[in-house]
This record gives structure tokens, C-alpha cells and sequence, in this order.
């Protein structure tokens, strides 16, 4: 999933970017940075499913 992607998920699912999706948006940032796509990639899906749940019950952190 690229950047555009992923942002397009975040907006189309009308997700706020709290404080814990922020930290793990800084994990993903990171590893990019040093190759580790596939946990990117593993990162931004449960970036989506932690919003999703903040979404219906609040923000968890």
C-alpha cells in the first residue's frame, strides 16, 4: 500500500489521527527508512484496524 493509499483509507473511513496512529505512523516511517517493507505494509493495516476501533468506541491511548 503506498502513501496515497493509505491516506485515501484514512479519509475515505473518515479516521482522526490520534496519538497512538501517529506513533505507529512514525514506525512505518521508520521502517521504510531502513527496508523493512513488509512490516510497513503489516503497520499501516493495523494502523487502519486500531482507527476503525477508535471510530466506534474512542481513542484507546
Amino acid at each position: 500500500m503506498t502513501g496515497k493509499e493509505y491516506l485515501a483509507f484514512m479519509q475515505e473511513g473518515n479516521y482522526k489521527r490520534t496519538q497512538i496512529v501517529r506513533l505507529m505512523e512514525q514506525c512505518v516511517a521508520l521502517f521504510e527508512k531502513n527496508g523493512m517493507r513488509k512490516k510497513a505494509e503489516i503497520t499501516k493495516w493495523e494502523i487502519l484496524e486500531i482507527a476503525e476501533i477508535e471510530k466506534e468506541k474512542g481513542e484507546l491511548m
